[in-house]
């Protein structure tokens, strides 16, 4: 009972969660109520339009039935008769049953009419009448002959519709009519008509709760139900009306509508009150209904949720308080939970993630271990590949990044990565590793084809948009053959100096680079003769260096074409730091040529405008080159997890003790703290933009997070954590 507060406060915020929408539910249904009303309006409009539209479509049928006959022949010929007697008599048949048929279209159809002028004769779909018995015998049409004859009198070329005597039953007809004059049009030969009674349609509605009525324009009662004959409402033209009557015991909903087609008259509907406000009584009940059971639901959801959910939290709190340190307090308030909870939540986080980070490190750590020969354990490998299938190490690194910021050259490697994955690994078994900055290194069973090799590598290329260069090891039989395979494909790129400035795409054999005929032989010595004589300054001491790597070396006629020209390319980095910007991309077009002679030629050119320091500079102005050329190639190279300061001497061809002993007493500090300062700056703007640890371990050279924080402490007196939380 320690924690009852605490529940009974979950359980209210259950039942507000529940509630809360039911009194927006109830609110919405009270505004619900005069748009429920207008759609039962609508409807019942639709309905009556629907029923309206097919009455019209009578009087048009009509109106067509009338055209058609005004086109029989028969019909003209007998109408210009003053008399109709023996055969033509019985020549009437022929048009009683084309009248006929016109009938047939619709119930409501009481006679098809033709009555004919020059002889007097009446003739309907039942008979004919003779002119002298035509007022005894027309009984039958339910029209007064006179009114009959006079209606079709009125009647002119073209169709017309006219209301005929409606009598005391209401049960008004409709005549349409049509006069068929001459080919002169002088006098009409015969007078067409179809008497309707609109009653008799399918579509004229009349149940107990819906009646339909039609009336005259002018507001006369015409047809339909006798109970719209108490609507005293003036009627105005091309207008509606609407209001309620009681007749017939109970009380009406009335709307008229003017009609849309030839007739002039007015359409109306009769809905009883208690059908028309019935829906919404029912709807008003089932509305109520579901309610209650919503909120019965609601309110025993609440119970059970909240139930269920306190069950778990209750046995969690003793563990949550205790590794708060209150063990002594309850929580009074859901916010006290919920914090309690979220550090909870958050230490196990984080405690999961270093498990994670260590985890992941420890293999990463085991991985490098195993490539670099410290352990014989391949078991980190046989999680990605199979012991009884061959593979291939296959280096890959983006050509021409020289020039390219590192920001993007970061984004490059990203899709690099994600490629390889996709072409190499997304079927068969192998795994990609990032190495230093700008290098990708996979192993990949089954595709150790040479020239599948090269296609996969082009599809890879396309994907990036950008150049690469891959370093291929031999067909490994064993796991255990991974190490000499990494060792190979290292070699073959940190031999191959061409292309730390210049690297042009392609696939290679990293065992043929390295064990090519006289390839390296001496052109090493060579090339560093060169380096020493540009160090002196001056023009004349670098013409007998660059001779012999002429002659020697690039017009080497015994060597591939391909491997002259990484030689030449060699031979262009040690040039490069005394270029400009517009020789330098010369020298790139120089590295393209296709003959040793041209890269010969293109090398002398190039030669010829090299920009020395002035060698009467003062020690000072060449200490700060000396300097600024240690910064800027740290700065470009800090992502490296190889880069120490051997490295740093090699690549700037100086003795590492002699750039060690300068450095320091042109700075006041040595080369592996430059290094460091770099690094680190570089990890607090990552820490900063909230990088984890090992993504900033990997991403500043240090590899992982165990070296960063060791750096962090020596050199910042914090580890990275407390570094963020300072900040």
């Amino acid at each position: 009972m320690a924690y009852v507060k605490l529940y009974r406060r979950f359980l209210a915020s259950y039942l507000c969660v529940c509630l809360i929408p039911l009194v927006f539910s109830l609110m919405l249904i009270g505004n619900m109520r005069q748009e429920i009303q207008q759609s039962i309006a609508k409807e019942q409009e639709t309905t009556l339009r629907n029923a309206q539209n097919n009455l019209e479509s009578t009087l048009a049928d009509a109106s067509n039935t009338l055209d058609l006959l005004s086109e029989n022949e028969q019909l003209r010929s007998l109408a210009s008769l003053d008399t109709v007697e023996g055969e033509n008599l019985y020549s009437l048949v022929g048009i009683l049953r084309v009248l006929e048929a016109a009938n047939e279209q619709r119930p409501s159809y009481v006679r098809c009419i033709a009555y004919l002028p020059q002889s007097g004769y009446l003739i309907t779909d039942k008979s004919t009448y003779h002119p002298e018995l035509a007022d005894i015998s027309t009984w039958d049409l339910g029209v007064d002959y006179k009114t009959l004859l006079d209606s079709l009198n009125n009647s002119d070329i073209n169709v017309n519709v006219q209301t005929v005597d409606p009598g005391d039953n209401g049960n008004g007809y409709l005549l349409v009519t049509k006069t068929c004059y001459d080919s002169r049009y002088k006098s009409p030969y015969a007078q067409l008509g179809i008497l309707i009674q609109l009653e008799k349609e399918e579509s004229f509605l009349n149940t107990d709760t819906t009646k339909m009525f039609v009336m005259e324009n002018d507001g006369t009662f015409f047809c339909g139900s006798p109970y719209a004959q108490e609507i005293s409402q003036p009627l105005e033209e091309s207008e509606t009306a609407q209001g309620s009557i009681h007749a017939g015991g109970e009380t009406w909903i009335y709307s008229v509508y003017p009609s849309q087609n030839l007739s002039g008259l007015r359409y109306g509907l009769l809905v009883s009150s208690n059908a028309y406000y019935g829906a919404l009584r029912t709807l008003w009940l089932q509305l109520a209904a579901e309610l209650v059971l919503v909120i019965a639901v609601g309110v025993g959801l609440a119970v059970f949720l909240s139930r269920r959910t306190w069950s778990p939290i209750q046995k969690v709190l003793p563990f949550v308080k205790k590794s708060s340190g209150q063990d002594q307090q309850d929580y009074h308030s859901l916010t006290e939970l919920s914090q309690a909870l979220t550090d909870f939540a958050q230490d196990r986080e984080r405690l999961l993630e270093q498990l994670m980070e260590s985890e992941q490190r420890d293999y990463d750590l085991s991985l490098w271990r195993y490539l670099l020969g410290f352990t014989q354990d391949a078991s980190c490998l046989s999680r990605y590949l199979e012991e009884s299938q061959p593979f291939r190490m296959l280096s890959f690194s983006p050509a021409m990044v020289e020039d390219t910021p590192k920001e993007d050259v970061s984004t490059l490697m990203e899709d690099l990565y994600k490629a390889l994955e996709h072409v190499f690994l997304d079927r068969e078994n192998g795994v990609c590793l990032t190495i230093g900055a700008n290098t990708v290194i996979v192993l990949v069973q089954n595709t150790v084809d040479l020239e599948e090799i090269r296609q996969k590598a082009a599809q890879v290329q396309q994907e990036t948009g950008h150049p690469l260069v891959c370093y291929v090891s031999d067909v490994c039989s064993h796991l255990a053959d991974a190490p000499e395979a990494w060792n190979l494909v290292k070699r073959a790129c940190g031999q191959d100096s061409f292309w730390e400035h210049s690297r042009r795409s392609g696939v290679w054999l990293a065992r043929e680079l390295l064990e090519y005929p006289g390839y390296f032989k001496d052109f090493p010595l060579h090339r560093k003769q060169l380096v020493g004589a540009l160090a002196t300054g001056r023009p004349e001491k670098i013409q007998k260096p660059l001779e012999t790597l002429l002659q020697e070396d690039i017009l080497n006629n015994t060597m591939p074409i391909e491997l002259i020209r990484h030689r030449c390319g060699s031979v262009i980095e040690v040039l490069f730091p005394y270029l400009d910007e517009e020789n330098r991309g010369k020298a790139v077009e120089v590295i393209s040529s296709d003959t040793a002679e041209e890269m010969r030629q293109g090398l002398l050119e190039l030669c010829n405008h090299l920009d020395f320091p002035d060698p009467s500079a003062k020690p000072e102005e060449k200490g700060t080159l000396l300097v600024n050329q240690v910064q800027e190639f740290i700065r470009e190279n800090y992502q490296d997890p190889f880069l120490n300061v051997s490295l740093i001497a090699d690549k700037l061809n100086r003795n590492l003790s002699t750039l060690s002993h300068q450095y320091k007493d042109l700075t006041g500090h040595g080369l592996l703290e430059e290094l460091h300062t770099v690094r680190l700056e570089a990890a607090k703007n990552l820490l900063k933009e909230g990088k984890t640890v090992r993504e900033t371990a990997e991403l500043t050279g240090y590899g992982d997070s165990r070296a960063l924080i060791r750096a962090f402490k020596r050199y910042e007196g914090s580890t990275p954590g407390q570094y963020v939380d300072k900040k």
